[in-house]
């Protein structure tokens, strides 16, 4: 599949196309008595791809050449990534950067991103700190074109996991020499958040005019960030959290009734389950760390939630139906002491016990703390009580 999953040869396919089909995880999936393969007698990769065990297949992303070719996908993705970038340059990203470390020492963040806004505001920092050439001279065009690039093939690359990975290894391919489009979307999806949750910030903002033109400027070019990551057609679960996170942001800068907050709702609900991540998730049988099978169960948890109050809200029928998922809510995080859990760890990011809920062996005396992980958990337990009292009035 197209998670961040193992993979026997990541330079398996040098194709330069962009526009090569991608494989993701079909429980369903006819395999031979499919029509496409009756009528295609396309028999030796259906079988291939029918016979995969769900979770550990990763196919690795086309990769584009360093002369980009002239398809029209190829620079259409181009172009969306030099637009971003283009506005991306003339913001102030020290400042940026302060005004979300002032937001997360408040004790906030963003539920589902958090154990990589931090690394993400570093890299991000980091690399906008590298010299360039001024912004509106005959160079900068070209110096902008070779880093979207870059960031590019970057975000094309699969992240290649194992059950014994570390967190750190995962950072490292999305981070640094590696920055991808996804990290780039995780620190603007923070930035915008900060910027609504500040009522003054004198360097960037002093009225509330200004917070709202900032907060727009940093959600459109988040944006292009993210539909330039789908464009890619490398689904993986970086961009499923990025996907979530983007759709938070235009439900409180748009609002719910929106049409923007509807179809990202849609959009995001189509990746899990292109994903597979609505079955179960088990890091033992998938062969993947046991902070990533947290990750997406916490996906599953937070986007079906997400799902429930939106429809129920706009009087819509929801996307995600219990009786097609394996209901599971995050878990193991208060044993582990890795980065990934330190990225929860302070009194409104601390994380729970490795129980089930509803068996818990805490008590009145010794509570369950308060935090990202304990709302992802109540709100899906909540989400799915709102489902059955739906059911019950169809």
């Amino acid at each position: 599949m197209a998670g961040s999953l193992p993979v026997s040869s990541p330079d398996e396919e040098n194709s330069n196309a962009s526009s090569l089909p991608r494989h993701y995880p079909n429980p369903g999936y006819l395999g031979m008595s499919s029509h496409s393969t009756i009528f295609n007698q396309v028999f030796s990769s259906t079988t291939a791809h029918a016979a995969a065990p769900q979770h550990d297949v990763q196919q690795p992303a086309p990769s584009i050449s360093p002369a980009l070719t002239d398809s029209i996908q190829d620079l259409t993705l181009l172009e969306k990534g030099l637009f971003a970038l283009s506005h991306l340059d003339q913001l102030d990203i020290p400042k940026l950067s302060s005004l979300v470390r002032s937001w997360l020492d408040r004790g906030v963040n963003l539920p589902l991103a958090a154990p990589f806004v931090p690394q993400s505001l570093k890299a991000v920092a980091d690399w906008s700190n590298h010299p360039r050439p001024p912004w509106n001279s005959s160079d900068y065009r070209i110096d902008a074109r070779q880093r979207v690039r870059l960031l590019l093939e970057s975000t094309q690359k699969p992240i290649v996991v194992q059950q014994d990975s570390s967190f750190e290894l995962f950072l490292s391919q999305i981070l640094g020499e590696n920055l991808r489009l996804e990290a780039l979307g995780i620190f603007l999806t923070a930035a915008a958040r900060a910027t609504l949750d500040t009522c003054s910030f004198p360097a960037l903002f002093a009225t509330d005019r200004q917070r709202r033109e900032l907060t727009k400027t940093l959600s459109l070019i988040g944006d292009f960030c993210l539909e330039t990551c789908l464009a890619l057609d490398c689904l993986n679960d970086l961009q499923l959290v990025l996907q979530y996170e983007n759709f938070i942001v235009h439900s409180q800068v748009d609002g719910d009734q929106s049409y923007h907050s509807w179809r990202r709702m849609g959009d995001v609900a189509s990746s899990l389950f292109a994903l597979g991540y609505h079955e179960k998730i088990d890091e033992g049988m998938h062969n993947i760390p046991i902070f990533l099978a947290e990750l997406r169960r916490a996906c599953f948890a937070r986007i079906y939630a997400a799902d429930k109050s939106l429809a129920i809200f706009l009087g819509r029928p929801p996307r995600i139906v219990k009786e097609y998922c394996f209901f599971q809510l995050p878990t193991h995080l208060e044993a582990r002491n890795d980065e990934y859990a330190a990225g929860f760890d302070n009194p409104t990011q601390s994380s729970l016990s490795n129980v089930n809920w509803g068996t818990s062996s805490r008590t009145q005396d010794n509570p369950e703390p308060i935090n990202y992980t304990a709302d992802t958990r109540c709100s899906a337990l909540f989400a799915s009580l709102k489902e059955e009292v739906l059911l019950m009035f169809p």
